[in-house]
């Protein structure tokens, strides 16, 4: 019997990811995405790809906010010193 929720090949995962292939391996290695293996190949569930693309983008857009956030903060100070 075949698992039918996990029909995303590996290159095609990483595509939905924007990562590349060996990012993607780390991912199923620290277990963070679960991944099926047919023989010698891996799929992935697309739901579950999809939801923590989300959570990938969520985390970038709060790591770009606080680099923006100290950035003003020391343009401020900066601007106070000079």
């Amino acid at each position: 019997m075949t698992d039918q929720t996990h029909t995303v090949h590996r290159r095609f995962a990483a595509d939905i990811l924007n990562v590349s292939l060996r990012t993607l391996d780390r991912y199923v290695k620290k277990s963070t995405i679960s991944a099926l293996r047919r023989g010698r190949e891996l799929y992935f569930n697309e739901p579950e790809l999809l939801n923590f693309k989300a959570k990938l983008l969520a985390e970038q857009e709060l790591e770009r906010a606080q680099a923006r956030h100290t950035f003003q903060r020391a343009k401020a100070e900066f601007s106070d010193v000079a």
